[in-house]
């Protein structure tokens, strides 16, 4: 093989790499700079933020004590654990009665921030409050739901022989709800059966997060970084317009350590 030949083989392939590569979901905004982005800012209308869709598994709540990581490295990934774990019957496998009382813990991925007010000020520092509202899903397989003795026709409520009676996916739905509630964050559960996993269950809720962090800010050319808490600092490219700001995570960083957050845009409060 000549020279030519592999200078022609290796251009044709990296172009069929680059033709297979998957195109950003967040592109990333302007990053013309401008002045210091001081104000009080608010998510845009229209263009609030973007989030990456990522695969985000849920975290073993049978590892009571996570492995701590060595200074300076992040924290490890969540492990995938098997959802019917959560779904064990505690000790009373009897056919009447829901298989199902350790409650399941609660799950999303990529979640939308839906209202943020960023609040840089002149002396170096800076606040900011995210919420996520939103609709989700739980999807409990068949095999979770029924393979402990869980069957259609029994009383939602265990504890009481002349309650209601439902089938798997209503029993379930009291103890999902009664979590998420606990939780504070996830609310107005409803169980229903699954047409494309007959047996199985889909339980919709409604999500409620807000929260944020706060610090030191400082500007480098047309970038910010924003201290966070827990975590290293959150660096963006801006651009600021005097009425409107916008912010794309810097080199592919998540925005003030949201995980999959790349955009936001503000106006002017």
């Amino acid at each position: 093989m000549t020279q030519a030949s592999s200078i022609l083989i290796l251009v044709g392939l990296a172009a069929a790499l680059t033709g297979c590569s998957q195109e950003p979901l967040c592109p990333a905004l302007s990053g013309c700079g401008g002045p210091d982005p001081v104000g009080n800012w608010d998510l845009a209308p229209g263009y609030p933020s973007c989030t990456e869709d990522l695969y985000l598994p849920p975290t073993d709540k049978r590892l009571t004590k996570p492995i701590l990581p060595v200074a300076g490295q992040p924290a490890p990934e969540p492990a995938v654990y098997d959802w019917c774990d959560l779904l064990i019957n505690g000790g009373r496998p009897t056919p009447n009665m829901a298989g199902y009382y350790n409650q399941p813990g609660f799950f999303y991925e990529s979640g939308q921030v839906g209202q943020a007010n960023l609040r840089i000020m002149a002396d170096g520092t800076y606040t900011m409050g995210l919420a996520r509202t939103g609709v989700f899903v739980l999807e409990f397989p068949a095999e979770c739901v029924r393979m402990y003795g869980a069957v259609d026709g029994a009383a939602l409520n265990p504890a009481d022989p002349m309650s209601a009676v439902g089938d798997v996916c209503k029993q379930l739905e009291g103890p999902v709800n009664d979590s998420g509630i606990g939780e504070g964050s996830y609310s107005n559960t409803t169980c229903l059966s699954n047409p494309q996993d007959p047996g199985g269950c889909l339980c919709q809720f409604d999500v409620s997060e807000t929260g944020g962090p706060f610090g030191p800010w400082q500007r480098t050319g047309n970038t910010v970084s924003f201290e966070l808490q827990v975590n290293f600092p959150s660096r963006a490219t801006f651009c600021n317009h005097g009425d409107s700001l916008e912010l794309t995570g810097t080199d592919g960083d998540y925005l003030f350590g949201v995980r999959g957050l790349r955009t936001m845009k503000f106006k002017r409060n």
